[in-house]
């Protein structure tokens, strides 16, 4: 399964005032988050990823209200078991760049095909 468009989906499905994208546009938003995968393994029928998320704002104290709120989505209510049936987050921190206050969170998924 191809984890990052079915969490870019659930996270734009939750209301939290910014959209999901897969990378940064040209013209950023004052709020967003990007959904990466950036590791895991797994075979035809179920797939280990490892994913991050950024959440991006104007200051680090709306990037980390706004990386709260994303994890609490998904911790609450991603692994519903459709197809995403565990997860597991494994960092939550401040990741500074040069104007661009943003704050990433790192979670182990387990999910199985659908189809």
């Amino acid at each position: 399964m191809d984890i990052e468009p079915h969490l870019i989906g659930f996270l734009n499905a939750q209301a939290l005032g910014a959209q999901a994208l897969p990378e940064v546009p040209e013209e950023r938003p004052d709020q967003l988050l990007t959904v990466e995968r950036t590791g895991g393994a797994g075979d035809f029928r179920m797939d280990r990823p490892t994913v991050a998320v950024q959440a991006w704002a104007p200051t680090l104290v709306e990037a980390q209200a706004l990386m709260a709120a994303a994890d609490r989505a998904i911790q609450a209510r991603l692994a519903d078991g459709r197809p995403v049936t565990s997860c597991r987050r494994i960092g939550f921190a401040r990741f500074p760049a040069e104007g661009s206050p943003r704050y990433q969170a790192v979670y182990s998924l387990t999910a199985y095909e659908t189809d």
